[in-house]
């Protein structure tokens, strides 16, 4: 330590001062006391001002770290460096750290390939200067346990270990470098913390099988297979957009041992030989002292403490660059031969579209991802999304789109986000608050109004079969009815706007607008009417309405991109609108299917039925909490106008209630059902709005005559992929043979 061995802390210099720094290294600085004499350097003034108001002790400048790190002063100043710039960034910020003569520790990963970590390595060793990587999992309590029992054969043989960690993004960042393929995806981020923590605990393994959702951008999405020594078997499963068990299984013949990767202070061990379970946990859990054994925190802080001591000369770093290579061998062989993770769409001709710079607003949503999907496999090689979160773009950041932070109720923020394009699929609409519907107007406004300005050859604007709304009548419903929204707000604020793009596409110009009125979309990624079901069912909070007897006009995903695809290509659908529709069913048959096991012996009530219960046993909050304990099922709710007072309800009046079932969201999703189970809760009132005894049908002859639009996908392939994404993210339960997977 260059001057400082007797000082208190050593000064590290952190480069970077973005969610990392913010969440988790200042944290810890403040954990132990090392904010003085420490600095971050930061050129982001948002991201500055954030840190230096959460963190008042902590210095800030907003320089650049090559400028500070080539200052031959820099090594008087401090003691060490802290990389937690991009991925990208690592080689060339610990290049020059290392050739200032100061001690690194580098956020994983260390570099993108293997030959880089090498070059580090060496580059260490030559000038004598430690190089440690953060690979803080190590420093978990539980798995400093469970890494001392394998040691001393706890387990017995081992056998196989599973670890799967999975929950939609949620990081707190606004950063555009996260999900971009310079700074890698979820095997490269999140994976090689696990793959170092494995080869912590058993040594060296060799992957034998990959698969990821990959598709020119990050995958969002992985699964990786390795065998170590002994013939143990690794399974490791990684999401950015759906809920996994999260949960480490580690097995052997003497017994097991359970983790949830959300917890640190302990794990579960089952002994097979003496039927008992214990709990695990290291005797002294940090060196650096005694810090919260359950705050993920007191592990970065106790990774400052050993890289202390790096500094101080008395012992060697955790992680070397030479160790950080072989977890990155790893990702290096899978990204070489992996396989697609799930199919979604049966391999057969679909409709076509010229290629042309494109923009899809809602582009991280359901329906919108499967469009991005599809222009990508149309070989569209300038797709950007409107944004209003990098948080929320996980689920399309696969793909090699261009990512916009956008504020579609301001012209100036749409106009530009739309510069350029030529088509401009409008599937964005006001998601939740209580001006969502005016969101939705004046979004839809501003996007027409921009492609108009900018001279985009065609606009398809996504509305709902839901703004004819439930008339009676025995006609099919077609797009001579007159509007009659459901659904509250939502319908109005959509007919609203679609009554303004077929007024506005009078007068045009050159700018086709045409609108879509799909009837319920299905298949995998959808919530209401595919993942919603059989979660619900699950936790006993589903039930038929009228026995299922209600109608429901249903249209797979994949045959609505279809209809969008087409609506932009043809000139005769200017000024028009297509309603999109499969076609129609009992919600019996519909959800029979993908309820899978849940389907047997599930309960019958009609609207009144449920109301009378919700008010005897003044349950119907609690009930709908419990169904809310899903990211998917709350943005359903924001976006619902029949849910949104029931939800404000909850957040005010049960706010602790709500918080503490939020927290233990995981479990309740990934709890089995036993016999010895609680008795069934009440299944909430507003399931008859979505899934009562409907009557209407509408007709799509239009769309089929003017479009040349036909459902490609019919029901049962429909339903057979949906099950075998359900399947995918485990939440199909049948003792039936397994569905043929649609190749």
């Amino acid at each position: 330590m260059s001057s400082s061995n007797s000082r208190l802390h050593p000064r590290l210099l952190i480069l970077g001062g973005g969610a990392v720094t913010k969440e988790l290294h200042a944290p810890a600085l403040a954990m132990l006391g090392w904010c003085s004499g420490a600095a971050v350097l930061e050129i982001s003034g948002r991201a500055a001002l954030d840190l230096r108001a959460a963190f008042p002790n902590l210095e800030i400048r907003n320089d650049s770290y090559r400028d500070v790190l080539k200052d031959p002063r820099v090594r008087d100043s401090f003691d060490g460096v802290v990389v937690n710039l991009p991925n990208k960034l690592h080689e060339e910020s610990v290049q020059l750290s290392l050739e200032a003569g100061l001690p690194v520790l580098c956020e994983k990963p260390l570099a993108n390939d293997r030959q880089a970590c090498m070059r580090l390595a060496e580059m260490s060793a030559d000038r004598d200067c430690p190089l440690s990587v953060a690979m803080v999992r190590r420093l978990i309590p539980w798995v400093c346990a469970v890494r001392n029992s394998l040691r001393t054969n706890l387990l017995g043989d081992l056998e196989s270990i599973t670890i799967e960690h999975g929950a939609k993004f949620r990081w707190p960042t606004e950063s555009t470098v996260y999900f971009t393929p310079e700074d890698g995806g979820i095997l490269l981020n999140m994976g090689i913390h696990y793959l170092d923590m494995l080869e912590s605990w058993i040594g060296p393994m060799i992957p034998f099988d990959y698969s990821d959702d990959y598709e020119g951008g990050v995958e969002s999405n992985a699964r990786i297979k390795l065998k170590a020594a002994g013939n143990v078997t690794v399974e490791l499963a990684l999401s950015h957009t759906h809920q996994l068990s999260n949960e480490v299984v580690i097995k052997g013949s003497r017994g097991e041992i359970r983790a949830e990767v959300n917890q640190f202070s302990k794990c579960r061990w089952y002994s097979y030989d003496a039927g008992t379970v214990a709990d695990l946990e290291p005797r002294v859990p940090f060196r650096a002292g005694p810090l919260p054994t359950n705050d993920f925190v007191s592990a970065f802080a106790e990774q400052f403490y050993a890289f202390s001591r790096v500094i101080a000369g008395e012992e060697e770093p955790m992680v070397t660059a030479a160790t950080a290579a072989e977890s990155q061998s790893a990702v290096e062989w899978a990204y070489r031969n992996r396989r697609k993770i799930f199919h979604v769409m049966p391999r057969r001709r679909r409709p076509e579209l010229e290629v042309g710079p494109a923009v899809v607003t809602g582009g991280t949503g359901f329906l919108g991802g499967a469009l991005v999907e599809r222009l990508a496999e149309l070989q569209f090689d300038q797709i950007r999304v409107p944004v209003r979160s990098m948080r929320t773009t996980a689920n399309v950041a696969r793909f090699p789109i261009d990512r916009v932070l956008t504020d579609l109720t301001d012209f100036a923020s749409t106009k530009a986000a739309l510069k350029g394009a030529r088509y401009v699929f409008h599937l964005a609409y006001g998601a939740s608050g209580p001006n969502a519907g005016e969101v939705t107007i004046a979004a839809n406004r501003n996007v027409i109004e921009a492609a108009i300005e900018n001279g985009a050859e065609a606009v398809v604007v996504a509305s709902t079969a839901s703004v004819f709304g439930h008339p009676e009548t025995n006609n099919p419903i077609d797009e001579a009815f007159p509007y009659r929204p459901s659904l509250g707000d939502y319908g109005e604020s959509k007919a609203e706007a679609e009554k303004f793009c077929l007024e506005r596409a009078k007068s045009s110009g050159k700018t086709r607008i045409v609108v879509i009125n799909p009837s319920a979309i299905y298949g995998p990624t959808g919530f209401l009417f595919t993942q919603s079901p059989p979660q619900s069912a699950r936790e006993g909070s589903f039930c038929w309405i009228e026995n299922g007897r209600g109608r429901i006009n249903y249209t797979f995903v994949g045959n609505v991109v279809d209809a969008l695809i087409l609506a932009a290509k043809n000139s005769k659908a200017h000024g028009q609108r297509f309603i999109i529709n499969d076609g129609v069913t009992t919600f019996r048959k519909f959800l029979t299917p993908i309820l899978g096991d849940h389907a047997e012996g599930l309960r019958s009530f009609t609207k009144q039925e449920l109301q009378a219960l919700e008010k005897q046993n003044q349950a119907g909050l609690r009930d709908l909490l419990r169904a809310l304990t899903s990211d998917q099922m709350m943005s359903v709710v924001n976006r619902m106008p029949v849910l949104a007072g029931p939800k404000s309800v909850i957040e005010h009046r049960l706010a602790g209630f709500y918080q503490k079932m939020q927290s233990h969201r995981s479990g309740l999703q990934a709890a089995p059902r036993t016999a010895a189970a609680a008795p069934l809760p009440n299944p909430p009132v507003w399931l008859a709005d979505i899934y009562g005894p409907i009557e209407v049908e509408y007709s799509s002859a239009k769309a089929r005559e003017i479009l040349g639009w036909t459902p490609l996908v019919s029901l049962d392939e429909g339903t057979e992929i949906s099950i075998e994404w359900l399947k995918y993210v485990g939440l199909f339960e049948s003792a039936a043979e397994p569905v043929r997977v649609l190749s």
